[in-house]
């Protein structure tokens, strides 16, 4: 009988303990959603409501900045890879986009065309008080604005990328395009491997809303800026050309793409590191070298390389190439 008791009044106490337990981590759990939500805004939202932030008005609400919305990691970790983070890296580089309006007030002059940009992003700025987004005749009306004004690449991609976390993809590719063929020009006599490029190539890495447009034709201004300009036979310069060799083959130009991945394999077989970090980089760069020589020969894809393509035990990120582009479709 006194053992039954006890066992009885051992199960009640290690209940009691549990229901104790249990309430002091609810109890935390409200306590620290409290702290982080902060003192209650009368609104119930998580955007700060102060008077007078903008305009003498609410504030209101921004998105939020990710690195993600600049940088594409996955498409462009082309061979020869480092699976040690070598894209993440580039984030290093990374610095907030300045405000447009006036980075371009204190750059613009007050001749030529310069002067029709300087009405246009007044205009823009005046727009986007209010709450609208360029519209489409906005946009077509800037391009030869850009293309005539004397600001230099890296102004004009900076300004992009402004726009970018401003308006979206749509008016940073405006600015995009207009950086990359000034810096066509600006850069025509610059030597490979000079460091006064090393802005520019920076700037290059945080254009992915082109990916997201598919614009294929301006990505390949980017990629052989890269490639030029980098070092001659650096990892950076090699990678360049293999995603240049990819922009030439998404605009079906596929003498011009074979060509450039052949060039781009000899100068992996002369330095002489391929697969030396990622082993999967050598079976990459022979199948891809394979199927842009042979697709520069045909004009119809027979149905067996198809299913073989689709059969073949290679990386995947080559096999849904094929598939893409055969599809008529980009790279997503």
């Amino acid at each position: 009988m006194g053992n039954e008791c006890r066992s009885r009044w051992n199960r009640f106490a290690a209940l009691a303990c549990g229901v104790a337990l249990l309430v002091a981590l609810l109890g935390w759990i409200v306590v620290s959603i409290l702290n982080l939500r902060g003192p209650s805004d009368g609104g119930g939202g998580g955007s700060s409501k102060e008077p007078g932030a903008i305009g003498g008005k609410g504030a209101i609400d921004f998105p939020i900045m990710l690195l993600a919305d600049y940088y594409e990691h996955g498409i462009e970790h082309a061979p020869p890879r480092d699976p040690s983070g070598c894209m993440q890296r580039r984030e290093g580089d990374y610095t907030a986009p300045a405000n447009p309006f006036v980075l371009a007030r204190s750059k613009l002059s007050q001749s030529g065309a310069d002067v029709e940009l300087r009405k246009w992003m007044e205009s823009r700025q005046s727009g986007f008080a209010v709450g609208r987004l360029a519209e489409s005749g906005e946009l077509k009306s800037l391009e030869p604005l850009l293309s005539g004004s004397s600001l230099p690449c890296e102004v004009l991609l900076e300004i992009g990328r402004a726009f970018n976390f401003l308006e979206g993809d749509l008016l940073a590719g405006c600015w995009y395009r207009a950086g990359l063929a000034k810096a066509e020009r600006q850069y025509k006599d610059t030597p490979p491997g000079d460091p006064k490029a090393r802005p520019l190539l920076c700037l290059l890495d945080q254009t992915k809303a082109l990916w997201r447009l598919k614009d294929y034709a301006a990505m390949e201004k980017r990629f052989a800026l890269a490639k030029r300009l980098n070092a001659p036979l650096s990892v950076e310069s090699r990678r360049a050309g293999y995603l240049l060799a990819d922009m030439l083959y998404y605009q079906r130009r596929f003498s011009e793409a074979a060509d450039m991945i052949v060039a781009v394999q000899a100068e992996n077989e002369r330095v002489g590191d391929l697969g030396t970090l990622e082993k999967s980089d050598i079976g990459e760069m022979h199948w891809t070298q394979g199927l842009f020589l042979y697709i520069s020969t045909v004009t119809v894809i027979p149905t067996p390389l198809a299913a073989g393509a689709a059969d073949s035990g290679r990386c995947g990120g080559a096999r849904n190439r094929f598939w893409r582009l055969h599809c008529g479709e980009g790279p997503r």
